[in-house]
């Protein structure tokens, strides 16, 4: 049988490991930078831009080869 001691040493231990988790999570999810992330690409047929808003939209714009595709 655990005495009280261990389970409560047990138990803070437990505690603290996931708050340190929750912390580390909130961290990195607040140091993400807020700004707009554009991407080029070449692809040899056409190039292609793809955009990310800091809301996490995204945006894909397709330019082809020429006029005609």
């Amino acid at each position: 049988m655990i005495s009280r001691a261990k389970k409560f040493a047990l138990f803070l231990l437990g505690f603290l490991f996931f708050a340190n988790i929750l912390a580390w999570i909130a961290v990195f999810e607040f140091s993400k930078p807020k700004v707009l992330e554009v991407c080029f690409f070449d692809v040899g047929q056409g190039d292609a831009i793809f955009i990310e808003t800091s809301e996490r939209y995204q945006i894909l714009i397709d330019g082809g080869a020429n006029s005609k595709i």
